[in-house]
């Protein structure tokens, strides 16, 4: 290969990738845009579980907007620990009567927000679903406030 080749590879395959990135970019976006649209449709939709759409910390995204916005370096839950949380959810699941409150002492062992976001988007890519939404079908308008005081009660954000 002569020096040209090399260069007009090189030239093709970093074209090629700004353009991946770009569009990985552009979907995130809309990804995020299409988030906040479905949560505002919610609310309009289901006004007992709105509580759920309305809080912050349910977003998948809530960590990633709130790095953006503060100088400190928050206070994270490792990787492990969010997935566990989010499998102890999922476990309180059962076919005939699920476990409140196990649900609830998950909630109640997460010391901010952000920790709430990283449980929420570890059981989205865990479970394929929305936490948001399985809390929403499973659990009752009364059993959803208890979450949601929980939730309500926490900071939103910690730093070192």
């Amino acid at each position: 290969m002569n020096q040209n080749t090399i260069k007009i590879t090189g030239i093709v395959v970093g074209a090629a990738l700004l353009y991946a990135i770009y569009h990985l970019l552009d979907r995130r976006k809309k990804d995020k845009k299409a988030s906040d649209l479905m949560q505002h449709i919610n609310q309009q939709l289901k006004p007992n579980t709105a509580g759920l759409q309305a809080e912050k910390a349910f977003d998948i995204f809530y960590l990633e907007d709130l790095q953006s916005k503060v100088d400190a370096s928050l206070i994270l839950l490792k990787t492990i620990m969010a997935q566990q949380f989010a499998k102890e959810i999922y476990s309180a699941w059962a076919w005939w009567g699920d476990d409140e409150n196990k649900v609830y002492g998950v909630f109640r062992k997460l010391k901010d927000k952000v920790q709430v976001a990283q449980v929420a988007k570890a059981y989205q890519e865990l479970y394929k679903v929305n936490l948001i939404d399985q809390l929403s079908d499973r659990l009752n308008k009364k059993e959803v406030g208890k979450v949601l005081q929980i939730v309500h009660a926490l900071p939103d954000y910690r730093t070192f």
